[in-house]
Order: C-alpha cells, then sequence, then structure tokens
C-alpha cells in the first residue's frame, strides 16, 4: 500500500513538472543599432518563449511600426526547447526617413493560450546626414532667379563678332563634308558614350561602381556623383521623369504621382540628399555608411524594377 502511494506522487510529480518548467509566456525585443541617420536600416528582433505547440502571431503591418518604416519582414523561426518550450523569433527591417527622436509604441504578439503579450522597444535617435557641427551649411542645387540690370553694349559687340566667326567656321566645314543625299535621312547621335538607355544599364552602371576603387583613392565626392547619376538616370528611364533637372524635393513631389512605392521614394530621396551632401556641402561619410548609400540606391531599384522593363 505504501509502495502504491509512494509511485502514485511521483507520477503526479512528473506530470507537474513540465508545466512548472514552462511558465508563463514572456516576450523580448531588440532594437540595433539606437542611433542612426536617415534612411539607416535598424534591425528589431522579436523573441517570444511560449509553450510548445502555441501558435504565436506576429504583426506585418506596416502601421504599427510608424513612424519607422517597414523594410522587411522575415519568416517566424520557431525552435523547441526543453521542458516544453518553445521561442520563436521575428526579425524586421526597418528604417527613419526624418530627423527626430522616436519613441516607439509597444509591439502587440498574440500567443494561444496566454492572450497578448507587448514587447517595448525603446527609442530611436535619427541624425540628419550632414552633422548639425559641420563648418559649411546644405545648400539647394538650385539658385533663385536676380533681375538683371541690362546687358553691358560690349558684350553685344561680343556676342555680334563670335557670331560671324562661327558662321565662317561652319561654312568652312560643310565644305569637308560628303553629300548626305536627301535631307533628313542622316541621323546625328547626340548621346554621350556609355549613357544608359534601359533600367537594366543604369543598375550595371551602379554594380560596377562598388569595384571601380574611387572610395580606396579617395575620390568619394566623384564616388557620390556617379552614384547619384546612376541613380536619376534609373529614376529617368524607368518613370519617365527629368530626374536630372530636379532637385531631392521636387522628385520627391514628381514620383509621388507617377506610381511609384511610397518607401521607394522616400528611399530614393534619402539617397539623393546624401549625395548633394557629400558634393557640394563638404560631408565626409565613413567607407561604411558610403557602401550603405550604395546599397540603398540598388534597393530603389529591386523596389520598383519589373521583368517586362529589366529584360534584354
Amino acid at each position: 500500500m505504501r509502495l502504491t502511494i509512494c509511485a502514485a506522487v511521483v507520477l503526479v510529480a512528473l506530470a507537474v513538472a513540465p508545466a512548472q518548467a514552462q511558465g508563463p509566456a514572456s516576450v523580448e525585443a531588440t532594437l540595433e543599432p539606437t542611433a542612426v541617420t536617415v534612411g539607416d536600416p535598424i534591425t528589431l528582433t522579436v523573441v517570444v518563449r511560449h509553450a510548445t505547440g502555441a501558435d504565436v502571431t506576429f504583426p506585418d503591418s506596416p502601421d504599427v511600426f510608424a513612424p519607422l518604416d517597414l523594410i522587411e519582414a522575415s519568416d517566424v523561426e520557431t525552435d523547441d526547447q526543453d521542458s516544453g518550450t518553445s521561442e520563436s523569433v521575428a526579425t524586421y527591417t526597418l528604417a527613419a526617413f526624418a530627423v527626430e527622436d522616436v519613441a516607439l509604441a509597444p509591439l502587440q504578439i498574440d500567443v494561444e493560450g496566454e492572450g497578448q503579450l507587448l514587447a517595448e522597444m525603446g527609442d530611436i535617435t535619427v541624425e540628419a546626414t550632414v552633422p548639425e557641427d559641420s563648418p559649411v551649411q546644405f545648400r539647394d542645387l538650385k539658385q533663385p532667379l536676380q533681375a538683371s540690370a541690362g546687358t553691358p553694349t560690349w558684350v553685344w559687340a561680343a556676342l555680334c563678332m563670335a557670331g560671324f566667326a562661327a558662321i565662317s567656321v561652319f561654312t568652312m566645314a560643310l565644305t569637308r563634308v560628303p553629300a548626305l543625299g536627301t535631307w533628313g535621312t542622316a541621323q546625328v547621335q547626340h548621346e554621350e558614350p556609355g549613357t544608359p538607355q534601359r533600367p537594366r544599364d543604369a543598375e550595371v552602371q551602379l554594380e560596377a561602381l562598388r569595384n571601380a576603387g574611387l572610395l580606396e583613392r579617395g575620390e568619394v565626392v566623384e564616388y557620390y556623383r556617379r552614384l547619384s547619376e546612376g541613380l536619376r538616370a534609373y529614376l529617368a528611364i524607368r518613370f519617365g521623369v527629368a530626374a536630372g533637372a530636379m532637385t531631392p524635393a521636387e522628385l520627391e513631389g514628381k514620383l509621388d504621382t507617377v506610381g511609384m512605392k511610397r518607401l521607394a521614394v522616400r528611399q530614393a530621396v534619402s539617397t539623393l540628399e546624401q549625395c548633394q551632401s557629400v558634393q557640394f556641402a563638404g560631408y565626409e561619410p565613413t567607407r561604411e555608411r558610403a557602401e550603405a548609400d550604395l546599397a540603398a540606391a540598388l534597393e530603389v531599384i529591386r523596389l520598383t524594377s519589373e521583368a517586362d522593363v529589366t529584360a534584354e
């Protein structure tokens, strides 16, 4: 009789032990990094510990991460632990496109049998691409028009003489050009060598920038000039806009009207603003930042390209 009671106690203890070890569900969220510049990627990792077999629902709506933008959400990975518990991990890539201190609201996670858990995400500090203590101030590419007091007489005289000279040179040149036959049958190409003709060409141009060796030689301004030209060329060809003649702010307004994804618009504009800050405001980015800006430009192409556009 005493042995039977002992055996029963042991069985009850074994049955209760996993439940005690399992405990209530818990959640932990980690943001890295917590201090970024505009457009930098931010990684959010959410780990939920719960009973094995319980369904865990992670948020996937971009609205829950506001004011940050959701760039990408990975598939949830679940790993079974000891004592009847499991860990489910979700990873998100976020980005900020405004200079501000961001206080993120808790993330809501639903766990079967446990209800709703709140994951505290903390704060993010977003800085401008040009530091506040920079000795130079960022300026727009376009300058305001200024009224003229009139053209001096000597300028008109010089223009007339230059005109006569140009006509003379042009006339002599015609005598050296073979007859072209019917007027209009000959077509002259005015495009510079290497000018992208398709979105794919612009993408190849940007990819080639990785191995151009400009950063290794310290030619940072030239690196960003090519980066800006490649991205603008892609936007011009892909969406039919005069991207090369617009400031980033003007381009943002135009791209919003042609059906480009809002996330891609903001990332493109942020990258072009970074290019301008290097080219015209004296900002000197780190090597890692320069490589990240190139990756951002290629990400814009990935977000907006279509098979029928990039096909050879």
